[in-house]
Protein backbone atom coordinates (compact mmCIF):
# COMPACT_ATOMS: atom_id res chain seq x y z
CA UNK A 1 0.00 0.00 0.00
CA UNK A 2 2.93 2.35 0.61
CA UNK A 3 3.96 1.86 -3.05
CA UNK A 4 0.48 2.98 -4.08
CA UNK A 5 0.67 6.13 -1.95
CA UNK A 6 4.19 6.88 -3.22
CA UNK A 7 3.11 6.58 -6.85
CA UNK A 8 -0.01 8.63 -6.13
CA UNK A 9 1.98 11.41 -4.44
CA UNK A 10 4.51 11.59 -7.31
CA UNK A 11 1.63 11.77 -9.79
CA UNK A 12 -0.11 14.58 -7.92
CA UNK A 13 3.12 16.58 -7.62
CA UNK A 14 3.67 16.35 -11.42
CA UNK A 15 0.32 18.00 -12.21
CA UNK A 16 0.53 21.76 -12.69
CA UNK A 17 -2.85 23.04 -11.48
CA UNK A 18 -4.98 22.55 -8.40
CA UNK A 19 -7.87 21.45 -10.63
CA UNK A 20 -5.82 18.65 -12.21
CA UNK A 21 -4.53 17.59 -8.78
CA UNK A 22 -8.11 17.29 -7.52
CA UNK A 23 -9.10 15.28 -10.61
CA UNK A 24 -6.16 12.90 -10.13
CA UNK A 25 -6.90 12.51 -6.41
CA UNK A 26 -10.59 11.78 -6.87
CA UNK A 27 -9.89 9.49 -9.86
CA UNK A 28 -7.30 7.38 -8.03
CA UNK A 29 -9.28 7.07 -4.80
CA UNK A 30 -12.58 6.36 -6.55
CA UNK A 31 -10.89 3.72 -8.73
CA UNK A 32 -10.05 1.87 -5.51
CA UNK A 33 -13.78 1.35 -5.05
CA UNK A 34 -13.99 -0.34 -8.45
CA UNK A 35 -10.96 -2.57 -7.87
CA UNK A 36 -11.51 -6.31 -8.18
CA UNK A 37 -10.05 -7.04 -4.76
CA UNK A 38 -12.51 -8.51 -2.30
CA UNK A 39 -11.60 -6.13 0.50
CA UNK A 40 -14.61 -4.89 2.49
CA UNK A 41 -12.74 -1.64 3.27
CA UNK A 42 -13.03 -0.62 -0.38
CA UNK A 43 -16.62 0.45 0.30
CA UNK A 44 -15.26 3.37 2.30
CA UNK A 45 -14.16 4.87 -1.01
CA UNK A 46 -17.74 5.27 -2.28
CA UNK A 47 -17.53 8.85 -0.96
CA UNK A 48 -14.76 9.57 -3.45
CA UNK A 49 -16.88 8.10 -6.24
CA UNK A 50 -19.77 10.45 -5.43
CA UNK A 51 -17.42 13.45 -5.18
CA UNK A 52 -15.77 12.47 -8.44
CA UNK A 53 -19.03 12.33 -10.37
CA UNK A 54 -20.38 15.51 -8.78
CA UNK A 55 -17.28 17.68 -9.13
CA UNK A 56 -15.17 16.30 -11.95
CA UNK A 57 -17.82 15.12 -14.39
CA UNK A 58 -20.80 17.33 -13.64
CA UNK A 59 -19.09 20.64 -12.83
CA UNK A 60 -15.85 20.43 -14.81
CA UNK A 61 -16.87 18.26 -17.77
CA UNK A 62 -14.03 15.75 -17.53
CA UNK A 63 -15.25 12.21 -18.22
CA UNK A 64 -12.58 9.74 -17.18
CA UNK A 65 -14.52 6.94 -15.54
CA UNK A 66 -12.96 5.43 -12.41
CA UNK A 67 -13.03 2.00 -14.11
CA UNK A 68 -10.64 3.22 -16.82
CA UNK A 69 -7.21 1.58 -16.70
CA UNK A 70 -4.60 4.36 -16.63
CA UNK A 71 -0.99 3.85 -15.56
CA UNK A 72 0.77 6.06 -13.03
CA UNK A 73 2.20 9.43 -13.99
CA UNK A 74 -0.89 10.92 -15.63
CA UNK A 75 -0.52 14.68 -16.22
CA UNK A 76 -3.51 16.82 -17.22
CA UNK A 77 -3.00 20.34 -18.59
CA UNK A 78 -6.13 22.52 -18.84
CA UNK A 79 -8.56 19.83 -17.62
CA UNK A 80 -11.78 20.53 -19.46
CA UNK A 81 -13.80 18.55 -22.04
CA UNK A 82 -11.69 15.39 -21.72
CA UNK A 83 -13.55 12.18 -22.57
CA UNK A 84 -11.97 8.75 -22.16
CA UNK A 85 -14.07 5.63 -22.68
CA UNK A 86 -13.79 3.25 -19.70
CA UNK A 87 -12.73 0.41 -22.00
CA UNK A 88 -9.63 2.28 -23.12
CA UNK A 89 -6.25 1.34 -21.66
CA UNK A 90 -3.63 4.03 -21.17
CA UNK A 91 -0.02 3.40 -20.17
CA UNK A 92 2.21 5.30 -17.78
CA UNK A 93 3.32 8.94 -17.99
CA UNK A 94 0.50 10.06 -20.29
CA UNK A 95 0.02 13.78 -20.95
CA UNK A 96 -3.52 15.00 -21.68
CA UNK A 97 -4.65 18.44 -22.75
CA UNK A 98 -8.12 19.94 -23.13
CA UNK A 99 -10.70 18.58 -25.52
CA UNK A 100 -9.30 15.07 -25.90
CA UNK A 101 -11.51 12.15 -26.90
CA UNK A 102 -10.28 8.56 -26.56
CA UNK A 103 -12.82 5.84 -27.21
CA UNK A 104 -14.58 3.48 -29.55
CA UNK A 105 -16.47 3.98 -32.79
CA UNK A 106 -20.16 3.28 -33.26
CA UNK A 107 -21.73 2.25 -36.56
CA UNK A 108 -25.33 3.46 -36.72
CA UNK A 109 -26.29 1.14 -39.55
CA UNK A 110 -25.13 -2.06 -37.88
CA UNK A 111 -25.43 -0.83 -34.27
CA UNK A 112 -21.99 -2.27 -33.53
CA UNK A 113 -19.39 -0.67 -31.30
CA UNK A 114 -15.71 -1.28 -31.93
CA UNK A 115 -13.12 -2.01 -29.27
CA UNK A 116 -11.24 0.81 -27.55
CA UNK A 117 -7.70 2.09 -28.09
CA UNK A 118 -4.70 0.76 -26.21
CA UNK A 119 -2.18 3.53 -25.59
CA UNK A 120 1.46 2.86 -24.69
CA UNK A 121 3.69 4.66 -22.19
CA UNK A 122 4.86 8.28 -22.41
CA UNK A 123 2.31 9.39 -25.03
CA UNK A 124 1.65 13.12 -25.33
CA UNK A 125 -1.80 14.19 -26.59
CA UNK A 126 -2.27 17.66 -28.05
CA UNK A 127 -5.40 19.72 -27.54
CA UNK A 128 -8.58 18.36 -29.14
CA UNK A 129 -6.93 15.14 -30.33
CA UNK A 130 -9.35 12.35 -31.17
CA UNK A 131 -8.26 8.70 -30.93
CA UNK A 132 -10.95 6.20 -31.87
CA UNK A 133 -11.39 2.53 -32.59
CA UNK A 134 -9.60 -0.74 -31.92
CA UNK A 135 -6.10 0.67 -32.39
CA UNK A 136 -2.75 0.53 -30.65
CA UNK A 137 -0.56 3.57 -30.06
CA UNK A 138 3.06 2.73 -29.32
CA UNK A 139 5.34 4.13 -26.62
CA UNK A 140 6.87 7.63 -26.80
CA UNK A 141 4.41 9.00 -29.37
CA UNK A 142 3.09 12.51 -29.84
CA UNK A 143 -0.47 12.92 -31.07
CA UNK A 144 -0.69 16.51 -32.27
CA UNK A 145 -3.40 19.05 -31.67
CA UNK A 146 -6.68 18.30 -33.45
CA UNK A 147 -5.34 15.05 -34.93
CA UNK A 148 -7.90 12.37 -35.75
CA UNK A 149 -6.30 8.95 -35.29
CA UNK A 150 -8.15 5.75 -36.18
CA UNK A 151 -5.16 3.66 -37.26
CA UNK A 152 -2.31 1.93 -35.44
CA UNK A 153 0.65 4.15 -34.57
CA UNK A 154 4.17 2.73 -34.20
CA UNK A 155 6.39 3.64 -31.25
CA UNK A 156 8.31 6.93 -31.37
CA UNK A 157 5.99 8.52 -33.93
CA UNK A 158 4.61 12.05 -34.30
CA UNK A 159 1.09 12.27 -35.76
CA UNK A 160 -0.43 15.58 -36.86
CA UNK A 161 -3.24 17.01 -39.01
CA UNK A 162 -6.95 16.49 -39.21
CA UNK A 163 -6.79 12.89 -40.48
CA UNK A 164 -3.63 11.89 -38.67
CA UNK A 165 -0.87 12.11 -41.27
CA UNK A 166 2.34 10.45 -40.09
CA UNK A 167 4.94 13.19 -39.99
CA UNK A 168 7.95 11.28 -38.75
CA UNK A 169 8.86 7.75 -37.71
CA UNK A 170 11.84 6.61 -35.68
CA UNK A 171 13.80 5.46 -38.79
CA UNK A 172 13.18 8.61 -40.87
Amino acid sequence: MSNWFGAYWREVKKNPTLKSKIIITLFRFSSLFFSKRKNPLKYLFVVFVMLYYAIVEFLWGVEIKPKTKIGWGLVIYHPVAIIINPGSILGEDIILRHGITIGNKYNRKTAVETANPVVGDRVDFGAHACVLGPIKIGDDCVIGAMAYVDFDVDAITVVVAHRGIVLRKKND
